[in-house]
């Protein structure tokens, strides 16, 4: 279950964050998962929520945020959207220079404050 490591990721991420910043309480988190990422929201949320028991992230809101799987050609320097399907440059038809990042999952934001109320 990759989704466990994530969160275990994503709660460190936060932790740091707050230390870094000296936030008490942490409300929300927003989360932004590429669509090819095969996360499962209802698995990471679970994970998440036992994980961060007894943390400034406790009762923070989870919001996850869709983002379309990019990929970049190297031969005609274009970022474009991909689907498990259709992995073509759309600019030059390259197949064999494009790098792809379809497994984005990362910490977008975190809100907080300083006081524990």
């Amino acid at each position: 279950m990759h989704e466990l490591t994530l969160a275990l990721s994503a709660l460190d991420i936060i932790n740091d964050t707050a230390k870094e910043h000296h936030l008490k309480k942490v409300d929300q988190v927003i989360i932004e998962k590429g669509m090819l990422s095969g996360v499962l929201d209802d698995a990471f949320v679970s994970a998440f929520t036992i994980i961060s028991k007894g943390t400034c992230a406790e009762h923070a809101s989870l919001k996850i945020m869709l983002a379309p799987a990019m990929a970049w050609c190297k031969k005609c320097n274009q970022e474009f959207s991909i689907t498990h399907f259709d992995k073509i440059c759309p600019t030059c038809d390259s197949t064999e220079d494009v790098e792809f990042n379809p497994s984005q999952f990362y910490v977008k934001s975190i809100e907080g404050n300083q006081h524990e109320n």
